[in-house]
């Protein structure tokens, strides 16, 4: 009796250290997906960045134009705090 009772609560703290291995393992995917998704803003945004700095000079008007008008819907975006940089 007494060994089925130590048994039994082994196997309650086995359990236990699961749930809390799943919990942090949970939690740790959680962590992962947040930095994904910053790692992937950080890159619309450098990406972004290029071409609000591009010299245009060179380029075809209806080049240029495409670009400016880029450059301006990121401007806008950015003003309107939907860049999502420094935000968080």
């Amino acid at each position: 009796m007494q060994l089925q009772l130590q048994l039994q609560q082994e196997q309650l703290r086995g359990q236990l250290e699961l749930n809390r291995l799943v919990e942090e393992k949970n939690r740790i995917r959680q962590h992962e997906v947040k930095i994904k998704e910053k790692d992937s803003e950080l890159a619309r945004f450098q990406e972004e960045n290029k071409i609000l700095l591009m010299d245009l000079s060179n380029y075809a008007d209806f080049v240029r134009e495409h670009f400016l008008a880029m450059q301006k819907d990121i401007l806008q975006r950015r003003m309107h705090g939907g860049s999502g940089s420094g935000n968080n």
